[in-house]
């Protein structure tokens, strides 16, 4: 476990040459895409454009089997995951610093189907990746927060409606991004997990080595406040250290529950029906993810009763948790 730690440690602290990928030609952008940059009001229905009932939480998590490899060796520093509701199969993902500002389309094997670039922004140090709604519609939300120096006195979250792809692969899609400027009271921390629940709010998790995560509500665009707001600090872990870092999260879609992973400890809190406020005081339950280089990038997947997770590094596995009700 030490030698585990210490090697983990040395990828973390070590200053590796990002990717600049080549960019995404534009095959799609018309007036309505234009006009699509809305700010996220007050949702409902947690997200589902069906208009159907969230589907309950798991009682019990399996083990972490390798359900495929991501296919192209590009994809080397995954940071952010998100399985689709309105495309089935489909798990979006996306790249962290250095990277070109675009998402990724792989189905369930690891293999590529698309992807979608997002105009008028930039990936400074994107880190996770969030699936929730934004008005009546869902968006695909990036949490451009990266901040390994906490040097960052202001970061952002970005946002884009997730498109409906109906079986289609190989395509190379645009649309224009949303983005909303925020900063944290106690100065600039470092993130790498966030989530957005049934009403449109986001929160992050922060990234620390103390055994606990900092966890903020973040000022959604039209609030009239750009300053998040510490709602408490959660614990990441049985020990302090690398091991619990944060470094990913989701809720589960009618906002009951939350997936926290670090390094080496990834935890479910049973929220209930109080959502994330009470994310400070929830009971925790282990999930045994897989052992990875790097793991930075976690996910439910309701639809298919399971989670989802993935390593950065050159064609990693892919992972899939199935649920043992």
């Amino acid at each position: 476990m030490t030698s585990r730690i210490a090697f983990l440690s040395g990828l973390l602290i070590a200053c590796s040459s990002k990717r600049a990928g080549g960019g995404v030609a534009q095959v799609r952008d018309t007036a309505e895409e234009a006009a699509r940059d809305t700010a996220p009001p007050v949702d409902t229905d947690g997200g589902h454009d069906s208009g159907d009932a969230p589907p309950g939480p798991c009682a019990s998590w399996g083990g972490s089997e390798a359900a495929g490899q991501v296919e192209d060796r590009a994809l080397e520093e995954i940071s952010g995951l998100v399985v689709s509701r309105q495309n089935p199969g489909v798990i979006w993902v996306l790249e962290d610093s250095g990277a070109d500002p675009v998402l990724t389309a792989l189905d369930l094997s690891g293999a590529t189907l698309g992807t979608l670039a997002l105009t008028g922004v930039d990936n400074r140090d994107w880190e996770d990746l969030a699936l929730g709604p934004c008005g009546e519609r869902t968006c695909l939300w990036v949490g451009e927060f990266g901040d390994n120096g906490a040097s960052r006195d202001e970061v952002a979250l970005i946002w884009v409606e997730e498109p409906l792809l109906e079986g289609a692969t190989g395509f190379s899609l645009s649309a224009p991004a949303s983005a909303q400027a925020y900063a944290y009271p106690e100065g600039p921390q470092n993130v790498e997990a966030l989530v957005v629940d049934p009403g449109g709010q986001p929160y992050v998790l922060t990234k620390r080595l103390d055994g606990r995560t900092r966890v903020y509500r973040v000022p959604v665009a039209g609030s009239g406040s750009t300053m998040a707001e510490l709602i408490g600090t959660v614990v990441a872990g049985p020990a302090s250290g690398l091991a619990t870092a944060v470094t990913a999260a989701d809720l589960w879609p009618d906002g009951s529950r939350l997936i926290v992973r670090g390094y080496l400890s990834t935890y479910e809190l049973d929220l209930g029906s109080a959502g994330m406020a009470a994310a400070p005081t929830a009971s925790a339950t282990q999930v045994n993810t897989a052992v990875e280089i790097q793991g930075e990038a976690i996910a439910y997947d309701p639809a298919g009763r399971a989670i989802w997770h993935v390593s950065e590094g050159v064609q990693p596995i892919l992972y899939r948790i199935a649920c043992e009700d």
